[in-house]
């Protein structure tokens, strides 16, 4: 869908989102369901969030606020993963490559929201 509204944000959103998706099919394969669901929930509605931002862009809407609510999902996501880590539920390595993809897809949406 970013590639069809033909704007730059929008297909960097969409390849923000394919990132996300990549990740909660990552935290799927490597985390138990009983520790994954919020941490997957989250992600889920951020995803959400960039593709109602992809549509809003497509028709000129203003999408500062999905994007901020998108990154407020990924800060919750950090803590999940912290969360986790403190409880011995992920480990050090994983907990680890995890952030570095979260703070990456909020550093990404970050340069969006600073392009439009």
């Amino acid at each position: 869908m970013g590639v069809s509204c033909e704007t730059e944000p929008g297909r960097a959103m969409a390849s923000i989102e394919v990132d996300l998706l990549n990740l909660l099919d990552f935290i799927e394969e490597e985390i138990g369901w009983r520790n994954r669901w919020y941490l997957s929930s989250l992600i889920r509605s951020a995803t959400r969030l960039l593709e109602k931002a992809i549509c809003d862009s497509s028709m000129n809407l203003d999408i500062e606020c999905l994007l901020a609510r998108t990154q407020w999902k990924l800060e919750r996501v950090i803590g999940k993963i912290n969360q986790l880590l403190d409880r011995g539920k992920i480990t050090q390595e994983l907990a680890e490559i995890l952030l570095e993809r979260v703070n990456q897809a909020h550093t990404d949406i970050e340069m969006v929201k600073n392009s439009i």
